[in-house]
């Protein structure tokens, strides 16, 4: 056994597996390199023919090419025109229809066309035939394989090369005789089989082929008897038993340069010699020769194909055209059917939902025939109250849906330099820039004792429903009355930050007199940071109610409860007047738990603060209820300042 000279392969690598006698030679090398590359060659006898596969896993072998011996092929060879490669592939395939036909399966056959010697004036056509009468088992790889003849393995050491001397393989153990021989128009290749017992009688039938091959090739009788007798020498030399290859050393030269890591050693040529041919021929115009299978190649066709395939019945493509026409017509039903199916189960209470519909088409039904008959009444008294100025004292507001007309009376005077007649225009300037009421006109009416004149304001409701966005100066959501009169006269864009500066001013107020009634309550004072202390106390000194609280009218004159935007509060003397007053017990609030405090919103905290602080300011509590709102005050204060 010869180890490789070159390390192992990287990748890509083709087994050669050749039997020789009873044994099995193996050679392992690389043709996508350019140049092929032997790597490793090793030769099992019988008892270690299973180790084949190992070794050839061991190499990362990717395909086997086996080397049939001539025992198992018929082999033919012709002369063919020198032409371009189509013509030529076109003859060789007549001639290999009148020679081969009948001997084997497509799959078992090749043909292929040998390079043509300087002065040649013909090409050789050699046709390969591997009947399946023909046994040759190799042992199981496990691998892809294909199978190459060794006269494809002389015919690649030829490489266009045209020697004296004949290039022979035989091997004894099974009569195989593969012979090349050049004559004057080419190369005669020969598969035979010749079995002998007697040593003598072996080389003489290997002489008698031969002959036979060299005479048929057009050679002299006295030219091919001194081949014979050189032949019958060479193999006085070897032990007849032994597969070996006959070849010119030229010949084994050539090769020896057209591969890279075969030793340079006539011996391993003559065991090595078909494998590496083998090699060779799948790298040229000889690659077909290579490609032999044991059996046909089994095709898997693709769904598209195996569709292609079962139309092509005439019986099969009715049945899918009738199938195809029942698709259509019942399509559409099973389609809709499953959108039902699927919309029933998605919407299973799709009758609550057809029921709120209808419920929901109702009311807009009703909401029109309102809008069509009805107004919005407190919409529109909001309207006209936002647009009334402060001047004005409405007695009597007036609103027909017949005729779409409105009327207002009321009284009005000077008020902050301006003339009753500037103040009354006012308001019906207001009220067209709305949009919402139309053709205004006012007349006056007589003065009354207290300097004010009376006047009704008249026009149409145009659009009754229509939401217009009143600014902050006349919104009394967004400036509230109460605002408008302890707050001064700025709107509250302008006077943000007079509103968050006014608890500490009320704060203080509410302390002062709660100190007067109370020595124990302290004057506020301020830490370094500028905020208040927990027991700071606020108090409604100016008389100012908490937010949620709205001003009470104010008793005019002529009127009966009727109130006067801009006019100034009652005085804390007329809320202790006998007719205006509560009772004490009635302005303090009740016990606040630190819970009740905690779940407050910062509005109900800041109405409490106001409650507490006229609770101090208007009434006189005793000693326990004082204790106990000034630490309620203290709690409400924690709260607002946690809030912001």
């Amino acid at each position: 056994m010869s180890e490789p000279t070159n390390g192992q392969p990287t990748g890509g690598n083709i087994g050669v597996v050749q039997r020789a006698g009873r044994n099995w030679r193996c050679l392992i090398g690389q043709i996508d390199t350019g140049v092929p590359r032997i790597t490793s060659w090793e030769e099992f006898d019988t008892a270690r023919a299973g180790r084949i596969a190992e070794w050839l896993a061991k190499h990362d072998v990717q395909r086997v090419v086996g080397v049939l011996p001539a025992s198992a092929v018929v082999c033919r060879t012709c002369s063919l025109p020198d032409t371009d490669a189509i013509q030529l592939q076109q003859a060789l395939q007549l001639q290999a229809e009148a020679h081969l036909l009948g001997t084997a399966p497509p799959h078992r056959q090749a043909t292929a066309v040998l390079d043509n010697a300087p002065g040649e004036t013909s090409r050789t056509g050699i046709m390969l035939s591997w009947p399946q009468a023909a046994p040759f088992e190799l042992p199981e790889t496990g691998l892809e394989t294909t199978y190459a003849s060794d006269i494809a393995a002389l015919a690649a050491l030829l490489d266009g090369s045209r020697p004296d001397e004949p290039l022979l393989w035989l091997d004894r153990s099974d009569g195989s005789v593969a012979l090349a021989i050049t004559y004057a128009g080419g190369v005669a290749f020969r598969a035979a089989r010749e079995l002998a017992d007697a040593e003598q009688g072996w080389s003489e039938r290997v002489g008698s082929v031969l002959a036979e091959t060299a005479l048929d090739a057009g050679h002299t009788a006295s030219f091919t008897e001194s081949l014979v007798e050189s032949l019958t020498e060479h193999l006085a030399g070897f032990d007849p038993n032994t597969a070996v290859l006959i070849a010119p050393h030229d010949i084994l030269q050539s090769a020896q340069q057209r591969v890279h890591g075969a030793p340079n050693e006539e011996d391993w040529w003559r065991r090595y010699g078909v494998t590496v041919g083998a090699l060779l021929a799948g790298t040229n115009q000889l690659a077909p020769l290579t490609q032999l299978r044991r059996d046909a190649p089994v095709e898997a066709p693709s769904a598209a194909q195996r569709l292609l395939t079962a139309m092509s019945n005439k019986t099969n493509a009715t049945k899918i055209v009738i199938a195809c026409l029942i698709i259509l017509a019942l399509w559409p039903l099973a389609a809709a059917r499953l959108r039902l199916l699927a919309l029933q189960v998605r919407f299973s209470d799709i009758k609550e939902y057809v029921d709120a519909a209808q419920k929901n088409e109702t009311q807009l039904e009703m909401y029109r025939a309102l809008q069509q008959h009805a107004w919005p009444m407190t919409k529109l008294l909001s309207d006209i109250a936002c647009n009334t100025p402060r001047g004005i004292d409405l007695q009597l507001i007036d609103l027909k849906h017949e005729g779409d007309m409105f009327s207002v009376s009321g009284t009005t005077k000077e008020y902050e330099g301006r003339s009753p007649q500037e103040v009354v225009a006012q308001m019906q300037q207001n009220l067209r820039a709305g949009g919402i009421f139309t053709e205004i006109y006012y007349s006056w009416g007589d003065r009354n004792n207290f300097g004010a004149y009376e006047f009704t304001l008249s026009g149409k409701v145009a659009q009754p429903y229509r939401t217009y966005e009143y600014p902050a100066s006349l919104d009394f959501g967004k400036w509230t009355l109460r605002d408008r009169l302890y707050n001064g006269n700025t709107p509250p864009a302008q006077a943000q930050s007079t509103t968050d500066t006014s608890a500490p001013a009320e704060a203080a107020a509410g302390e002062a007199l709660a100190a007067k009634d109370d020595p124990e309550i302290k004057p506020t004072v301020k830490p370094e940071d500028g905020n208040e202390k927990p027991d700071e106390m606020a108090s409604a000194a100016n008389g100012r109610r908490p937010s949620s609280a709205r001003p009470r009218p104010v008793p005019r004159p002529g009127s009966s409860r009727s109130f006067v935007p801009g006019s100034a509060p009652l005085s804390r003397g007329n809320d202790r007047s006998p007719g205006g007053g509560v009772p004490a017990s009635q302005n303090i609030p009740e016990p606040l738990s630190e819970a009740q405090i905690n779940a407050m919103t910062l509005p109900e905290v800041t109405e409490s603060i106001g409650l507490i602080a006229r609770a101090l300011e208007r009434s006189h509590p005793d000693d326990a209820t004082k204790v106990r709102l000034k630490n309620e005050w203290n709690l409400l204060w924690d709260r607002k300042r946690a809030g912001k």
